[in-house]
C-alpha cells in the first residue's frame, strides 16, 4: 500500500478520513471467509475458471474489470480464507509504515495466497519461478519520491536521479539482498529496514528448467492522458534499475513483463470513494497445486484487473 502522504497538501478528503484508510488497508481480514460471496461470483476459487456455471477450466481467459473487482474486493475481505488460507500481507501493520515488505514461498501441497491492497503509486515485483515466488511492495512517497529538498516533491514524475541513494538503499539494495548499515541521512523520512526475506537464489536461477519471470506492476505518469496503445510509466529509468538488480541477484536475466497501472487519486475526493470497492489498488498472487481439479499445479497474479496464469510443471 502506498503512502497517503503527498508533497502538495490536501484540502479533501479530511486528515481522519485518509488514516482511516491506510489502517484498513495495511490489515487484510483474516476471518474464516464463511458464507463466501466468491463461491457465486465472477471467479471460481475451485476450478480455475471465471464462470462459476461451467465445468470447463478457463484460467488462461482475462476476467472482465467487473469480474475482477468483485473477486479480489471478497478475496481482501478473507472470503478466500478457508480455501487458500489468510493471504499473507505485503505492508506491516503493527504500527503500518512505509519500509519494504516482501513475501516469499515454494510450490508444493499447499495453497497460498499474497495480496495488498490501497496501491496508489506504489510499485510491486512479483518473480515466479517454476518452484517458487518472490513478491515485493516498495512505497512510492518513501523510496521514490523523497528529496532533501521538499520542493522537490512537488516533480511527480521525476525519475532523476536515478542512483539517488533513497532508490538505492530502500529499493535496489534490498533487491540484491544487500543490507544497508549506514543508510543516507534523510531528514524528511529516515530509513527503515526492510521486513521479509531476500530472494533465495537458488529457487529462481535454473537457467533450462525454472523459467523464471518478473513482473513489475507500476503506476503510468501523472497528467499524461492514456490510451489503450499509449501510456508512460512515472519511473521509466528506476523500473529498469529494478530488473536489472533481480538479474544481478539471481545470476540471470528472467523474462520481464511490465504492468501500468492508473494510479487513483486520492486528493481528489471521486477518486478517493473507490478505494477498496474495486479492482483499483489491490495486487494478488496465488498458487493452487490442483487448479483444475485433475492435479494441475498453476499460479495467477491480478495486478488489479490485469492477470497472468501459469500452469507449472
Amino acid at each position: 500500500m502506498t503512502s497517503i502522504t503527498r508533497c502538495a497538501a490536501l484540502s479533501r478528503p479530511s486528515s481522519e478520513d485518509l488514516n482511516s484508510l491506510i489502517r484498513s488497508f495495511a490489515s487484510i481480514n483474516v476471518s474464516s471467509g464463511a458464507g463466501s460471496d466468491a463461491d457465486t461470483k465472477a471467479i471460481s476459487k475451485r476450478i480455475w475458471r471465471f464462470d462459476p456455471a461451467s465445468t470447463v477450466p478457463t484460467g488462461d481467459d482475462s476476467p472482465s474489470f467487473n469480474d475482477a473487482s468483485t473477486y479480489l474486493v471478497a478475496v481482501f475481505n478473507g472470503h478466500e480464507n478457508n480455501d487458500f488460507g489468510p493471504p499473507g500481507g505485503l505492508s506491516t501493520t503493527n504500527p503500518p509504515d512505509e519500509r519494504a515488505y516482501s513475501q516469499q514461498a515454494e510450490f508444493g501441497n499447499n495453497k497460498f495466497q499474497f495480496m495488498t491492497g490501497g496501491i496508489h503509486g506504489c510499485t510491486t515485483i512479483t518473480l515466479v519461478s517454476n518452484r517458487a515466488v518472490w513478491m515485493a511492495h516498495f512505497w512510492e512517497t518513501y523510496s521514490m519520491r523523497i528529496r532533501e529538498d521538499k520542493k522537490d516533491c512537488t516533480k511527480e514524475n521525476s525519475d532523476e536521479p536515478v542512483d539517488h541513494p533513497v532508490v538505492v538503499e530502500r529499493i535496489l539494495e534490498f533487491i540484491r539482498g544487500n543490507a544497508v548499515p549506514n543508510p543516507a541521512p534523510n531528514f524528511l523520512k529516515p530509513y527503515l529496514t526492510p521486513e521479509g526475506p531476500f530472494i533465495q537464489v537458488d529457487l529462481f536461477n535454473r537457467q533450462d528448467t525454472d523459467e523464471t519471470k518478473l513482473f513489475i506492476s507500476t503506476p503510468t505518469a501523472l497528467g499524461v492522458p492514456i490510451t489503450r496503445s499509449r501510456f508512460q510509466y512515472r519511473y521509466p529509468l528506476r523500473i529498469k534499475k529494478m530488473a536489472e538488480a533481480v538479474a544481478e541477484r539471481i545470476g540471470l536475466t528472467p523474462e520481464v513483463d511490465l504492468i501500468p497501472y492508473q494510479a487513483l487519486d486520492y486528493s481528489d475526493p471521486q477518486q478517493f470513494s473507490q478505494a477498496g470497492t474495486n479492482a483499483r489498488g489491490h495486487h494478488l498472487f496465488q498458487f493452487d497445486p490442483d487448479s483444475d481439479g485433475n492435479g494441475q499445479r498453476a499460479w495467477r497474479l491480478f495486478a488489479e484487473h490485469r492477470y497472468r496464469v501459469k500452469n507449472v510443471p
